[in-house]
């Protein structure tokens, strides 16, 4: 318990400092669409209710952030305790603790725990649902109030479905009324199954239709179609073991939290004890397609009760060894290495790497003091509105089977001054840049400028004039344009000078414009969004990394 504590405490300090990943942004930006009344996607999108206090409060999306891995920070405080409480249904007391030790120790958890996801949601609810289905005696109202805690995990998240298995076989292999014979137990655990599935299904609806009932103009998607293009995404057309790459990487990390509830579950299996269902939380690495880091957050909450039934095998044998005893040292000596393993992966988590995020966020709203419409790959800006596509890997393939530009689209339609470059996609420099259509990657590269460090601006620029040498560009929309020139030019034969404000009128996209350098020398012009404020004084470090992984 002390372990856990100093752990958690540690863990809460992290907040500060952990980097924000591109998915907490896009968790946050449905925060604001929703505020704007342009939500309209009804899955996938509870927690917004639950979140809307956070702009009213919080100044930027950093601190908004913050503030709301603080709440989640709760709830995975939570989470550690009905892991404890779900452990003692089949381990002795003093081995209980172990398996949130076990939990807190893995590198995944340190890092996405409270993280602002649906994970950090599901996480207690799946565990509150496996305590009422565990009681010893489990009354009707225990399996009606998981069923609710089970609908509220549906409407936050369709990953819920993924532990079906687990509460399916925790039912089935329940020992209460093990006097009565085989049919009436399969009877009645039928007939539990059924009023948890109902319960669950009749609450989902509530909750989802009631969110629905939110939006200005939901889409008409029902959940047969939603349901079949998740699992056609990330479980039909996946391969066996699709996030080995990761799975690898905590093993090498965190070898003893593996090691233990290995052993925790051939203990129960030699024992035939309920427990042994807890492993097949781990089941999605098999086949589900996000089994990424973050989803050990919820997997490995039920797995690590494993643990604390693999200490107490390891006291009966040293009860029955040579030297005899009670064996109480044994939940002691494994906290040892639990614990040291839970300290190197604080310590890789001690640099603060949120500083070039806060910086980046920062200088956004120093050049755009006004929300605009802008492109990015993951919603980072939420008080602004994003008009592309979010760019995950999920989402790049969609874009590239689809075939068409969004950049085409993002210009004619929604006039976005702001390209903010946070992924390497959107970087002309980088390779993974060639991901994009060719039509796409030349409207970025000819219409947003290099403004300040990721940050690109709407406008057009001018290769070197001679004097009298005249050159046609063409600006993005119509619109506020101010010049940057080394000298007095002709815009549109109108004399401008360095500094001025051009107004480009309506016309269809792009929008031409003639420019002829009258000073003499060779002169260079660019047009940039005048809404578009100095760059900030700071500068941006030429290796800083934005998000640095999962």
């Amino acid at each position: 318990m002390f372990a856990c504590a100093l752990i958690l405490a540690l863990k809460a300090f992290l907040i500060l400092r952990i980097n924000v990943n591109w998915d907490e942004f896009y968790f946050l930006s449905h925060v604001h669409t929703f505020l704007r009344q342009e939500l309209t996607a009804i899955f996938q999108m509870a927690h917004v209710h639950l979140f809307r206090w956070l702009p009213t409060v919080m100044e930027d999306e950093m601190t908004q952030i913050v503030a709301a891995r603080s709440v989640m920070m709760v709830l995975f405080l939570a989470t550690v305790v009905l892991i404890a409480k779900l452990a003692s249904r089949w381990s002795s007391s003093s081995a209980a603790w172990i398996a949130p030790l076990c939990y807190l120790a893995a590198s995944p958890v340190l890092r996405h725990g409270s993280s602002f996801r649906a994970d950090s949601l599901l996480a207690p609810l799946t565990v509150g649902v496996l305590i009422l289905l565990t009681r010893q005696r489990p009354s009707r109202s225990d399996t009606i109030f998981a069923g609710v805690l089970l609908g509220a995990a549906l409407a936050v998240t369709v990953k819920a479905v993924l532990i079906f298995p687990l509460l399916v076989m925790t039912v089935l292999l329940d020992r209460a009324g093990s006097e009565s014979s085989v049919r009436a137990r399969l009877v009645t655990a039928g007939e539990r199954l059924l009023l948890l599935g109902s319960v669950a299904a009749a609450s989902a609806g509530v909750l989802l239709t009631l969110h629905a009932a939110t939006l200005p103009d939901a889409p008409d998607q029902t959940v047969q179609d939603f349901a079949t293009n998740a699992a056609r995404s990330t479980l039909l057309v996946t391969p066996f073991f699709p996030r080995w790459d990761y799975f690898r990487l905590t093993l090498d990390a965190d070898w003893v939290t593996w090691l233990l509830i290995s052993a925790g579950a051939v203990a129960a299996v030699a024992r035939r004890s309920a427990a042994a269902v807890c492993a097949l939380s781990l089941l999605p690495l098999l086949f589900y397609r996000n089994s990424f880091p973050y989803y050990y957050v919820v997997m490995l909450a039920p797995a690590a009760v494993l643990a604390a039934v693999g200490v107490d095998a390891l006291r009966s044998l040293a009860v029955r060894g040579p030297s005899g005893g009670q064996g109480t040292w044994i939940p002691f000596a494994v906290s040892i290495p639990l614990a040291l393993q839970a300290g190197l992966n604080l310590y890789e988590l001690r640099h603060d790497d949120q500083a070039h995020q806060r910086q980046l966020i920062s200088a956004v709203h120093e050049i755009l003091p006004r929300p605009v419409n802008y492109i990015d790959h993951s919603g980072m800006i939420a008080s602004f509105r994003k008009v592309n596509f979010f760019m995950s890997t999920w989402g790049l393939e969609t874009y590239r089977d689809r075939g068409s530009s969004f950049m085409r689209e993002t210009i004619t339609r929604d006039r976005a001054p702001l390209l903010l470059v946070n992924q390497s996609v959107l970087d002309p420099a980088s390779p993974r840049f060639l991901e994009l259509l060719p039509e796409d990657r030349r409207l970025i590269e000819q219409y947003y400028l290099p403004y300040w460090g990721p940050i690109r601006v709407a406008g057009a620029e001018t290769e070197l004039l001679s004097p009298g040498g005249t050159v046609r560009l063409s600006v993005p929309f119509s619109g506020r344009y101010r010049l940057e020139a080394d000298g007095p030019v002709l815009i549109n034969g109108e004399l401008r000078d360095d500094g001025a404000i051009v107004d480009i009128p309506e016309s269809a996209n792009p929008s031409p414009v003639t420019v002829t350098a009258i000073a003499p020398g060779a002169t260079t012009a660019r047009l940039l969004w005048a809404e578009a404020q100095p760059p900030p004084s700071t500068t941006w470090p030429p290796f800083a990394r934005i998000y640095t992984g999962l």
